[in-house]
């Protein structure tokens, strides 16, 4: 049996490891921060369609918790950092606990970092991660070179290609400033992961994006003329078809051609074609301060609905090229 004096350094080490936890937990969990309520806050502006919304709970912790080993390099900026935080998770449907999954980030090794970045490196969302890293360590006072060299080693370890760096770091700017002007690079922004945070823009008014449908059947001039004969004479003169392909553009005007063919068959046997030459037409307009990045090359009555010019225009062609892209499909699908 222990004697007084043992029980007594029992619980004066007790009260010592409680303190010490206190004070570790104070220093990883400001006090001054109310969590709950910044989540609450958060949960109003939650990031939409995040492209980790639907994946299982482990993937979620683990993209969380290499965002919370950023946020954990600067506790000086953990208001702004975490009402990041929350609108992500929320946005992703997260149910676990998030100031868990921080205490865990920070006492993240090497080994699970690597871990971590071995689940993501083939996956695009990759690319939306290392973003949302960069625009948390946007909001830190102090530890921005820290935060900087860690964010380029997880680069490294996802195996991003230069361009990709370049693009993150844009699209991060341009999200943090509402200013699609601070998209200063030629990257077009292929992938549909980013489209959570442009497609807001585009609701806000800062992207526009412009669709043109024409139906080209009023084009009658657009003709093949197929000419029959019998001997000697012309008996028949009737058949037209729609076919106008892309020439080319001058300036903001787009411009189509077709050639002025005949068919000339003889006593309902052989053929032979002449063309006398090509016509062109200006079939549409870009707006001005627009770039066209999409449109239909060929325009014909082959198929259904291929008789309708359809083209996407954009005030923002690299920024928006993925989204512009949906549009275009889209409105093909349609017909």
């Amino acid at each position: 049996m222990k004697t007084i004096e043992e029980l007594q350094a029992d619980l004066k080490q007790l009260y010592a490891d409680l303190e010490k936890r206190r004070i570790m937990e104070q220093e990883s969990v400001p006090q001054t921060v109310n969590f709950d309520e910044l989540s609450s806050r958060a949960e109003r502006y939650k990031i939409k369609n995040h492209p980790m919304s639907g994946k299982d709970e482990r993937e979620q912790e683990m993209y969380l918790m290499i965002l919370l080993s950023v946020i954990a390099l600067d506790d000086n900026a953990y208001e702004k950092s975490f009402s990041l935080l929350y609108r992500i998770s929320h946005g992703m449907g997260f149910k676990g606990n998030v100031q868990e999954v921080f205490l865990k980030a920070q006492q993240m090794n090497f080994n699970n970092i690597d871990e971590i970045t071995r689940m993501f490196i083939n996956d695009n969302v990759r690319l939306v991660l290392l973003m949302e890293c960069i625009m948390i360590s946007q909001s830190f006072k102090k530890e921005k070179k820290k935060a900087t060299e860690y964010i380029t080693e997880l680069c490294v370890l996802m195996k991003l290609e230069k361009e990709q760096i370049i693009l993150i770091s844009n699209i991060a700017r341009v999200i943090l400033t509402q200013d699609i002007k601070e998209y200063k690079c030629n990257v077009k922004n292929t992938y549909e992961v980013f489209d959570c945070y442009i497609y807001p823009l585009e609701i806000n008014r800062n992207i526009k994006i412009v669709l043109i449908r024409k139906n080209c059947n009023n084009f009658t001039s657009h003709e093949y003329r197929r000419v029959k004969t019998y001997q000697g004479k012309v008996y028949s003169n009737d058949f037209y078809v729609l076919d106008l392909k892309f020439s080319g553009q001058n300036g903001s005007i787009f411009k189509y051609s077709y050639p002025e063919r005949i068919d000339y068959v003889n006593d309902g046997w052989d053929s032979t074609t002449t063309e006398s030459g090509k016509r062109t037409i200006d079939l549409f307009n870009v707006p001005d301060g627009y770039e066209c990045v999409f449109f239909r090359e060929n325009i014909s009555d082959d198929e259904p609905f291929t008789n309708i010019l359809i083209a996407v225009t954009t005030n923002a062609p690299n920024l928006a090229y993925s989204l512009a892209m949906k549009r275009f499909n889209e409105a093909q699908n349609k017909g």
